[in-house]
């Protein structure tokens, strides 16, 4: 599955923080494994990510998987 326009734009808007307005997505391979999420290796100008992320109603999840975590 190739992400959206919209996707990268979030994407890119999350890693400005960290890197700056020089945030280029090179590569988008997504992984299989999971059932509620979809995932994929992310290759930046910046570094590999691993990118998880849904379209579903599901508010705040990935914030309280990373408190579990």
């Amino acid at each position: 599955m190739a992400l959206t326009e919209s996707l990268q734009a979030s994407i890119a808007e999350s890693l400005r923080p960290l890197f700056g307005n020089d945030v280029r997505m090179l590569e988008y391979q997504p992984v299989s494994g999971g059932c509620i999420n979809n995932g994929g290796y992310l290759r930046t100008n910046r570094g590999v990510f691993f990118l998880k992320y849904n379209h579903s109603r599901y508010e705040g999840m990935f914030e309280t998987e990373a408190r579990g975590l």
